[in-house]
């Protein structure tokens, strides 16, 4: 398989890349076209190619030649949310991670660059997303909305994780609840600091409660979301911590709690559960339908997230 990823060099798409060519878990990589920014695990040993985001378009020029000359059976997955412009000659995927670009849930509201990139985007996939032959998702969700964006699409549900190391969860929890996200509208990180401050009211004894953000702390100073003084709860914010920290906090934690209204897959749930955090979230947000049988998942009716009526 060869794996076009121009546009990935950061985030949960970058841990997911990381996996893809170090352990396989679709077919062996043999070749990948990547963003010049990011860094290949020392794993991977295949042919690799870097570009700048903007040489998409010679990038793409590129894998056309490779696959005429060198690659007639192999696939092609591409990994970055946008199909290509010239359909190939062989099988290709598109591996589709943003459910802003289906248009069906709201574009996102932080900054007009933002929204205008994603509305863009959103055209590309309608124009040319029958220029592959499948579209992999993450989830029934998330297959539901792009098949009403792109009708005629053959998509199937292919998710998996990073690589995440042994779990140690702690007997004894640091704290009762964490929130992993960002500043973003979409994550409703203010929704959670107001189930904070209600909670702090009816506690009877301490806690200590983690937040992480993927901004940095002048960022998160800023936005004015944290002048509020809490009694009973001691509020420890963290900005763009490493993996391994981001492990220890879950490892640490009682519950993830989880108030973002739109994504494709909501990485912070799976990765939780894995180092033994149990997560809180509404039973209307879509991307974790599939797991409201989970024992592992704590799911209250509504969208207004309430810490003092939840039995935990």
């Amino acid at each position: 398989m060869i794996i076009y990823a121009i546009n990935i060099n950061s985030g949960g798409g970058k841990v997911l890349l990381d996996r893809l060519l170090i352990e396989n878990p679709f077919e062996r990589t043999t070749a990948v076209l990547l963003d010049s920014r990011y860094t290949p695990p020392r794993e991977f040993t295949g042919y690799t190619v870097y570009f700048k985001v903007w040489e998409r378009l010679f990038a793409e020029v590129l894998l056309h030649k490779k696959l005429k000359t060198e690659a007639n059976n192999e696939s092609v997955l591409f990994f970055g949310n946008l199909p290509p412009f010239i359909k190939t000659k062989v099988k290709s995927i598109l591996y589709l991670q943003n459910c802003y670009l289906t248009r069906q849930v709201p574009l996102p509201e932080d900054s007009l660059k933002v929204k205008f990139r994603s509305f863009v985007e959103s055209l590309l996939l309608k124009l040319f997303y029958k220029n592959v032959d499948e579209i992999w998702v993450q989830t029934e969700w998330m297959k539901t909305i792009t098949q009403k964006y792109c009708p005629k699409a053959n998509i199937k549900i292919k998710p998996f994780l990073p690589l995440l190391p042994q779990a140690h969860p702690k007997a004894t929890k640091d704290y009762k609840f964490t929130y992993v996200g960002s500043l973003s509208i979409n994550k409703g990180l203010p929704n959670f600091l107001k189930a904070l401050e209600d909670l702090d009211k009816s506690l009877k004894s301490k806690i200590k409660v983690s937040v992480v953000l993927n901004n940095t702390l002048e960022e998160a100073n800023q936005s004015g979301l944290f002048t509020k003084s809490l009694l009973n709860i001691t509020l420890d914010l963290k900005c763009r911590v490493g993996r391994e920290e981001l492990s220890r906090i879950y490892e640490a934690s009682e519950f993830l709690v989880v108030t973002s209204l739109y994504e494709s897959f909501y990485l912070p749930a799976y990765e939780a559960i894995h180092f033994g955090c149990k997560v809180i979230a509404s039973k209307n947000v879509g991307y974790l339908s599939h797991l409201h049988d989970s024992k592992d998942f704590i799911f209250y009716s509504g969208d207004d997230l309430d810490l003092t009526k939840l039995s935990i």
